[in-house]
């Protein structure tokens, strides 16, 4: 089941008025180069997220989302995840602090298929075009990370983690519409 064929149906509400972001990520790990397919999407009070691979692993979830304060944003959703012909829901939460040119974001995802994952970066903003930072990512360790905004919607991003004697470098294109 392609799971990418069921975004349509998670962007309900106030679609016109929707932030949209596709981002292709190269991974290369010391056990060979991985490729990642995301796409994002929100709106006043909700997002969506799809990631699929050529590992065959996808997931797709979606939900609520508040930003009390200028610097706090928090969302919590719910989705499927497939590795092969297997499926199960997953589950996601985040939350975002910052005020420039600091910030920081925890990512939390559980799925019955594939168990808990997660995600910390803070970042520094050197300039608006320029941000650096520290980044941890379960199953890839820790490292330093770089972002560089080319043009208004074109990011540029590349990060060095290392986890028990293993280095993975991960590089990605982002296109925000």
């Amino acid at each position: 089941m392609n799971l990418f064929l069921l975004l349509p149906f998670c962007l309900s509400g106030s679609v016109a008025a929707a932030d949209y972001w596709v981002e292709v990520q190269l991974s290369d790990k010391e056990t060979g180069l991985s490729k990642q397919l995301k796409v994002g999407a929100s709106g006043e009070h909700w997002f969506a997220f799809g990631q699929t691979g050529d590992s065959g692993y996808q997931q797709l979830y979606t939900g609520p989302r508040f930003a009390p304060k200028e610097w706090l944003e928090v969302g919590v959703g719910l989705g499927a995840e497939t590795v092969g012909d297997d499926w199960d829901t997953r589950f996601a939460s985040y939350i975002w602090v910052g005020a420039w040119p600091w910030s920081t974001v925890a990512v939390y995802e559980d799925g019955d298929l594939t168990g808990p994952w997660h995600k910390v970066q803070v970042t520094h903003n050197v300039t608006t075009n320029l941000s650096l930072g520290v980044q941890n990512k379960k199953y890839l360790g820790t490292g330093p990370f770089v972002t560089y905004k080319v043009t208004e919607h074109l990011l540029l991003w590349g990060n060095a983690l290392a986890e028990g004697g293993q280095t993975t470098s991960q590089f990605g294109l982002k296109f925000t519409f």
